[in-house]
This record gives structure tokens, C-alpha cells and sequence, in this order.
């Protein structure tokens, strides 16, 4: 089974294991980015949008994109028979 790219074991509890931490890992980055998008800005997008509100889309598409990416991981552990 692979994961955006990522191989992961035959063996199902280590990959459950290993799609666990993946999953830590992203709700980790997600609760920093709302926390303050601007410590992410590391290419000047949120500092170069030309108006709050466009500043506000992107990062509400950042959120989206890691939530989705966090809801991806939860189905990949329940199809192998875990829990998220």
C-alpha cells in the first residue's frame, strides 16, 4: 500500500504504526498553522496578499489542505483495521 508516494509495510500493524505517527504529525502542523500562519509564510505569500481577505483564502485553503490531508490518513488506518 502507498501513501502519496510513501511505501509502506506488508505488515499491517507496522503500517498502522507508522500512518499513526504521520497522523500525529500533521495534526501537530495543523494546530501550529492556525496558531500563526505567518510562522509558515516562508514565501512571502500571506505578507504579499493585496488584501485581508485574500490573505484569509489562503490560508483557509492551507487548513483545508491539511485537514483533508489528516482525513486521508484516518481512512488509510481504517482500512487496515485500525483506529485512528
Amino acid at each position: 500500500m502507498t501513501m502519496r508516494g510513501r511505501q509502506t509495510s506488508s505488515n499491517p500493524s507496522e503500517s498502522i504504526k507508522s500512518l499513526k505517527a504521520r497522523l500525529a504529525e500533521h495534526r501537530q502542523k495543523l494546530a501550529d498553522y492556525k496558531a500563526n500562519p505567518d510562522a509558515f509564510d516562508n514565501q512571502g505569500i500571506l505578507r504579499n496578499a493585496p488584501s485581508p481577505e485574500v490573505r484569509q483564502r489562503i490560508i483557509n485553503g492551507r487548513v483545508k489542505h491539511l485537514e483533508d490531508e489528516l482525513r486521508a490518513f484516518e481512512k488509510a488506518i481504517r482500512d487496515l483495521g485500525g483506529e485512528p
